[in-house]
């Protein structure tokens, strides 16, 4: 499980990049949770798998760039998106 938080800190935090840090795991929704002011979350190019429902995602409804190229995420991401992450910008799985 890929946990970038523990259970304190993190509120205030509106960007997380850890491209290419060679990850591996699931995502953890419950970190994601702790994080309301995320504007961009970049996991792109590690190997991180599974997948991410809209409870993950609605977690973070301040997310504009959400970057998840070249992981092993499954799931309808792109429809889930529009539905749960109105501000998004920019999607890259």
């Amino acid at each position: 499980m890929v946990t970038l938080f523990q259970a304190t800190g993190g509120a205030s935090l509106v960007e997380v990049n850890v491209a290419g840090n060679s990850l591996c795991g699931s995502l953890d929704a419950a970190c994601l949770a702790k994080l309301p002011t995320l504007t961009s979350l970049c996991l792109n190019f590690n190997g991180i798998e599974g997948p991410i429902d809209a409870s993950t995602l609605a977690s973070c409804p301040k997310l504009q760039v959400l970057s998840l190229a070249c992981n092993r995420f499954s799931g309808p991401l792109p429809s889930l998106t529009a539905r749960v992450l109105p501000r998004l910008r920019i999607l890259t799985t």
